[in-house]
């Protein structure tokens, strides 16, 4: 079952001694499960967030810290969706840090914007068309970068805080689009099978040099 698997692969990383796959991110269960640091930068955490908790992050009236908050994390699912569509086939080691390192590097430069026009680039007609929300969207997160008054933002047309209604609804349905965009790229079962069986393979090997050493 997914669910004995997500268990599975969230205590092979948090027992992991060689190691963690960075930019981990999967979407199963009603959940987000993304990889993070430990303490120690050694072993790697499954953290888990309820999908629904995006939502919670758009509060009743707008909130400067809140939207810049969102605004990351879209910067989160546009690097992540270039990074998938730039790997098709998944054969993408994460634990390689050197590898992962200049993807952060190359997709780190490209902006918000670019990413954008990279990601409509590669959609179909169709799909396109739905992603148009978005350049609505970063028109507010480029006013955020010169104006300190949240009062003066606009969207739409309208002062932000007059059209907040329609703001977060369009937030929303952003989101659950790229989402969508990015699991149509990866499976994300074949995404969790993958690491887990990559873990396996990684943990062989170590385990063969340990052994030779020895």
């Amino acid at each position: 079952m997914v669910i004995n698997k997500t268990k599975e692969l969230s205590e092979l990383l948090a027992s992991s001694w060689f190691g963690f796959p960075s930019k981990l991110f999967l979407v199963l269960n009603g959940n987000y499960y993304y990889s993070t640091f430990s303490k120690n930068n050694i072993h790697s955490t499954l953290t888990t967030s309820r999908i629904d908790y995006f939502s919670t992050q758009l509060s009743f009236k707008p909130d400067r810290w809140k939207i810049l908050d969102i605004f990351s994390m879209f910067e989160f699912i546009l690097w992540q969706i270039l990074f998938a569509m730039l790997n098709p086939t998944l054969e993408v080691d994460f634990w390689n840090r050197d590898f992962m390192n200049e993807w952060d590097m190359v997709l780190d430069n490209i902006s918000f914007d670019s990413k954008i026009r990279i990601i409509k680039s590669r959609l179909n007609w169709k799909e396109r068309r739905k992603i148009w929300k978005l350049d609505n969207l970063k028109w507010v997160r480029n006013q955020f970068a010169h104006t300190l008054n949240i009062k003066y933002i606009e969207y739409c047309d309208k002062f932000l805080h007059e059209n907040y209604e329609l703001f977060k609804k369009d937030v929303l349905e952003s989101w659950e689009l790229l989402i969508w965009i990015y699991v149509k790229i990866w499976n994300q079962e074949d995404l969790q099978d993958y690491i887990i069986s990559q873990y396996t393979i990684k943990k062989e090997e170590l385990s063969r040099k340990t052994v030779l050493v020895n």
